[in-house]
């Protein structure tokens, strides 16, 4: 919530210098690497008009999910929702 950067876990230096370089310039970096779906969520207006950082319920039952070190897979069982749903989301 409120966050100006989302980078992957093995992105590289160039990356990661890029993203530095963007964020102490007031900007919001995201990783290059990401479904083209997940870019809307950091633009104005946000994910389905809602400002950015707002998430929906599901997204937050997953994130509640993932904190507690669940998979995909598992996620997708536990909500009864496909698992190409989980990964999107």
């Amino acid at each position: 919530m409120g966050a100006r950067i989302y980078c992957l876990k093995g992105a590289s230096i160039a990356d990661l210098f890029s993203a530095i370089t963007t964020i102490q310039a007031g900007g919001v970096w995201v990783d290059p690497q990401l479904p083209r779906q997940v870019f809307h969520i950091f633009s104005p207006g946000g994910k389905d008009g809602r400002e950015p950082g707002q998430l929906s319920r599901q997204e937050l039952q997953i994130l509640s999910l993932v904190s507690q070190r669940m998979n995909n897979k598992e996620i997708s069982a536990r909500l009864c929702i496909s698992l190409k749903t989980v990964k999107i989301t």
